[in-house]
């Protein structure tokens, strides 16, 4: 109905909304550090995107004495 999509049309309205905080979560493998090693392992063999991944583990800190070449 034409009338109806008017009605509708005339309804919408614009807003802004300005972000004042932004919080991030993050969460691999249910926080078990004995497989982070295997994980991170299998990462840094693996595609560009797996070993951008193990270099972020290494960045945070969740694997032990590993080091990105």
């Amino acid at each position: 109905d034409e009338d109806y999509t008017s009605k509708m049309l005339r309804a919408i309205v614009a807003f802004e909304l300005r972000v004042l905080d932004l919080q991030c979560t993050l969460k691999l493998n249910q926080h078990r550090p004995e497989s982070h090693a295997a994980l991170h392992a299998a990462y840094r063999a693996g595609s560009a995107d797996a070993q951008a991944l193990a270099q972020w583990m290494e960045t945070l800190g969740m694997v032990k004495n590993a080091s990105f070449p």
